[in-house]
C-alpha cells in the first residue's frame, strides 16, 4: 500500500514538481469554473490568487487577441453561426488542455517523436476548439439545447483528440519499438477497435448523462447552463481511466513485477492519477480557505 501511495502522489502532481504545476493551474481554473457557476466567496488570500491568475490569462489572451478575433470572424463567416465565446472559455480550455497533454506526456515516454509532437499539437488544438464552441453557446438554463451544446462541446472534443492520435499511432507507429507488446503485430483494425472501444464508451456515457440530466431544469441551473459538467465528466475519466488500467496491469504485468509497479506503468493508470491530482489540489486549497475565512480573513463582496 505504501508503494502505492507514492507512485499515486508522484503522478497525480502532488509530491513530483512538473506534474504539481500542472496540477495546480488545472485546479485553479476547476475553482474558477466552480464558482463562475455557484458564486461562492472566498478568503482574502486565495481571492488575490485567483486575481492574479486571471490576471495572468487574461494577459496571455490580450497578446493573442490580434490572432484570436479574426480567426473567430472567419470561423463565424464559414459556419454561420456567432463564435464569440465568455470569458469562461479560458478556464475550460486550461483544464481540457491539460487533461490532453498529460495523455501526450505519456505518448512522450512510449511513442516516437513524430507521435509525440503530434499529440500535443493536437492536444492544444482540439482544447481550443471544444473550449471555444462550448463558450460561444449561449447561457441561458431556461433551455435544453444550450446546456446541452455547452456541455456536448467539450465531450466530444476529447473523443476527436483520442481519435485522431490512435489513427496516426496505428498508422505510423504501430509496430514501432516502444509501442507496448500487446499492441504490436495487430492488424490497423484490430488496433484501432481496441484502443478506441473505451474512449467510444465514455463518449457515449457523457452524452446519454447529458442528455438525460438537462432534460430537468434545476439540473440546468445547479450546472450554471452545463458549464458545470466538464469538470464531473472529467472526474468519471479519471476513474474509468483507473479501471482500464486494472485491466491492462492483468494483461501486463511481468512476472517479477508487483501488481503496483505494473499498474503504474499503465498510461491510463498514470492519466486517471493525474486528473485525480488536479482535484485533489483543489478541494486542499478550499479547505484551506475555509479555515481562513473562519478565522475571519474572508474577502469583501
Amino acid at each position: 500500500m505504501r508503494d502505492f501511495l507514492i507512485r499515486f502522489t508522484a503522478a497525480a502532481g502532488i509530491t513530483r514538481g512538473s506534474n504539481a504545476a500542472a496540477a495546480v493551474v488545472a485546479a485553479l481554473s476547476l475553482i474558477q469554473l466552480l464558482r463562475y457557476g455557484w458564486n461562492f466567496g472566498l478568503s482574502v488570500p486565495l481571492e488575490a490568487i485567483l486575481r492574479t491568475y486571471n490576471e495572468i490569462l487574461n494577459t496571455i489572451f490580450d497578446i493573442l487577441k490580434p490572432l484570436l478575433t479574426p480567426l473567430f470572424a472567419f470561423l463565424s463567416g464559414l459556419l454561420s453561426v456567432s463564435i464569440d465565446p465568455g470569458d469562461h472559455w479560458r478556464h475550460i480550455f486550461v483544464l481540457l488542455s491539460i487533461l490532453l497533454m498529460r495523455f501526450a506526456t505519456y505518448m512522450w515516454r512510449s511513442s516516437q517523436l513524430s507521435t509525440t509532437l503530434f499529440s500535443f499539437l493536437i492536444a492544444i488544438l482540439v482544447g481550443f476548439a471544444g473550449s471555444v464552441a462550448s463558450g460561444s453557446v449561449r447561457e441561458d438554463p431556461n433551455y435544453y439545447m444550450n446546456s446541452f451544446g455547452i456541455a456536448a462541446a467539450p465531450v466530444l472534443s476529447v473523443f476527436l483528440y483520442y481519435f485522431l492520435v490512435n489513427l496516426w499511432r496505428g498508422s505510423f507507429e504501430r509496430g514501432g519499438p516502444n509501442v507496448p507488446d500487446v499492441y504490436k503485430n495487430q492488424t490497423w483494425s484490430d488496433y484501432m477497435q481496441r484502443q478506441m472501444r473505451p474512449v467510444f464508451h465514455r463518449l457515449v456515457a457523457g452524452l446519454i448523462v447529458a442528455s438525460v440530466i438537462f432534460i430537468f431544469s434545476d439540473v440546468r441551473h445547479i450546472l450554471a447552463s452545463g458549464i458545470l459538467f466538464l469538470p464531473f465528466y472529467i472526474f468519471g475519466i479519471a476513474l474509468h481511466g483507473f479501471g482500464l488500467g486494472v485491466v491492462d496491469t492483468r494483461h501486463r504485468r511481468k512476472k517479477d513485477e508487483t501488481w503496483s509497479e505494473a499498474f503504474w506503468k499503465t498510461g491510463n493508470a498514470q492519466l486517471g492519477a493525474a486528473v485525480i491530482g488536479v482535484y485533489v489540489w483543489c478541494i486542499t486549497l478550499l479547505i484551506f480557505d475555509a479555515g481562513l475565512q473562519l478565522a475571519g480573513f474572508r474577502a469583501a463582496g
